[in-house]
């Protein structure tokens, strides 16, 4: 796509997102869904689902008979998640509460996580990359360039003494690509097509539920050769994490949720 046709589209989409179509937003809200464009989560709660999709571009995957339960999600889609990228990079505020938000949703139940290291993981791995982003359209950037984003200086020094040692490692590290905005989870074994697709989508892959070995894919391309490679990082929680506050309470101290997202406490006057 050239450029006038990014930008175009991008500003198509910050018109909807940020523009007129929301004169009085809910900057919790908005937060909210430029998150969504760049990690996909499970909303329990329907006017918030509602909101999502009349508002910004949640998609509908299914709506109960009654019809009281509508499942949604936000599919892989770069410009939405390079519009977010370069909100939350120049707006510190928005993304702070973007987190702040998530977290909320989470404890009170509302929006569920697949799994609380792989988001964690997810949004260290984004804001590596994103500090790495100074064009005004979305480049990709050297594997060994966001490692060292990614890492302190003693960890990056280490790393690339041993993968000097190895000349296919070597020729990664100093000749690799690394191009990503958001995450994708594939259904099936991921493939070097699954791994060209999701680079050039600006995509980094959760691994299909019950795949083995790893957690997070990271295509890693090498463009001298035409070829496509890999970066497998494995995740693991901590043995007590739970992810919403009624799961890690003791059943006998299970009442409500907590009052916060949706059921804010009345001010004092």
């Amino acid at each position: 796509m050239e450029e006038s046709g990014v930008s175009g589209a991008e500003v198509s989409a910050r018109e909807k997102i940020l523009g007129k179509g929301h004169p009085n937003p809910r900057k919790d809200l908005v937060s909210l869904a430029l998150l969504s464009y760049r990690i996909d989560f499970d909303v329990l709660h329907h006017h918030l689902a509602e909101e999502l999709v009349s508002g910004y571009l949640r998609y509908i995957v299914d709506i109960s008979d009654d019809p009281r339960v509508l499942r949604t999600m936000q599919p892989s889609d770069p410009i939405l998640a390079d519009l977010s990228a370069r909100q939350m990079q120049t707006r510190g505020e928005m993304r702070r509460r973007a987190l702040e938000t998530l977290h909320t949703g989470v404890v009170e139940g509302i929006i569920r996580l697949s799994d609380i290291g792989e988001t964690v993981a997810a949004l260290i791995l984004l804001f590596a990359f994103d500090k790495l982003q100074a064009e005004r359209l979305p480049t990709a950037a050297r594997f060994s360039d966001f490692l060292a984003s990614l890492l302190p200086k003693n960890k990056v020094l280490v790393l690339e003494g041993r993968m000097r040692d190895n000349e296919q490692m070597q020729h990664l590290w100093t000749d690799g690509y690394v191009f990503f905005n958001h995450f994708v989870r594939t259904t099936e074994k991921p493939t070097a097509e699954t791994l060209r697709w999701a680079y050039q989508r600006g995509a980094v892959i959760f691994r299909p539920f019950g795949y083995k070995g790893c957690d997070i894919i990271i295509p890693v391309a090498l463009p001298e050769d035409n070829v496509m490679n890999h970066f497998i990082i494995l995740v693991k929680s901590r043995r007590d994490d739970a992810l919403t506050l009624l799961s890690a309470m003791k059943p006998e101290t299970q009442r409500s949720p907590p009052q916060g997202f949706y059921h804010r406490r009345p001010r004092r006057m």
